[in-house]
């Protein structure tokens, strides 16, 4: 698999990249993705096919715009028709990955690469539950798993 565009997360008023895709968890059975990301998943290195926006805010992580790749327009309301503005994650529960520094080390796979340190945010049902700084150590796995 090829290095991937990450979705983008903003904290603190900044924005950083996630190597993380909460929104992967809440496609299925009963919410099937929209006909225009299965089209859009031409790009090799945007298997998803889209780039989603999300913001921590108050402790809870929302999802704020999905642009589908090789368009301009939030298709938020399409995934989400209910929703006005932004939605919260309550259907995710996880480890959200956010790189930090420089990179030490590029993988050519997935969300591989490695960087200085890394921002793991245990997520539950939407709701930030703990954020660990962790450094880069070359004799640890790495963090792809997230």
């Amino acid at each position: 698999m090829t290095a991937q565009i990450p979705d983008r997360l903003l904290l603190d008023g900044e924005t950083h990249s996630l190597f993380s895709n909460p929104l992967e968890y809440y496609f299925g059975d009963t919410n099937p993705r929209p006909e225009i990301l299965r089209e859009s998943m031409t790009c090799t290195a945007c298997w998803r096919g889209y780039i989603a926006t999300w913001e921590i805010m108050d402790e809870q992580l929302f999802l704020t715009q999905v642009t589908p790749m090789g368009q301009e327009q939030d298709i938020l309301d399409k995934i989400f028709p209910d929703s006005s503005g932004k939605v919260l994650a309550d259907w995710f529960s996880g480890t959200l990955r956010v790189p930090m520094g420089e990179q030490v080390q590029y993988v050519h796979m997935g969300y591989a690469s490695q960087f200085e340190r890394d921002m793991l945010i245990q997520i539950e049902a939407g709701r930030v539950q703990e954020k660990v700084v962790r450094e880069f150590d070359p004799d640890t796995p790495s963090f792809s798993s997230f």
